[in-house]
């Protein structure tokens, strides 16, 4: 057991000279789990802004443009990280 800095990230993760912690190897479920799902959901929305598909809610009234456009952008920036 060799001795660590508690700061440093464990494997696969590591510590960028900027600061920030990186992912240098693996990826790929968390690409298939969270990103590809958002990013089809935030297109979904982005569809229902333009008035393609229908965007309704609970009680099948439909959303608004400003809360649809809202989704759809918070959507895609979570799916393309």
């Amino acid at each position: 057991m060799s001795a660590r800095n508690p700061i440093e990230p464990v494997p696969p993760f590591r510590l960028a000279p900027s600061g920030e912690i990186e992912l240098r190897q693996g990826g790929m479920w968390l690409l298939l789990m969270v990103g590809i799902p958002f990013v089809l959901l935030g297109l979904y929305l982005a569809l229902g802004v333009v008035g393609l598909v229908p965007v309704k809610d609970e009680f099948g009234k439909p959303l608004s443009v400003a809360t649809t456009l809202a989704l759809s952008a918070c959507s895609l920036t979570i799916g393309a990280r």
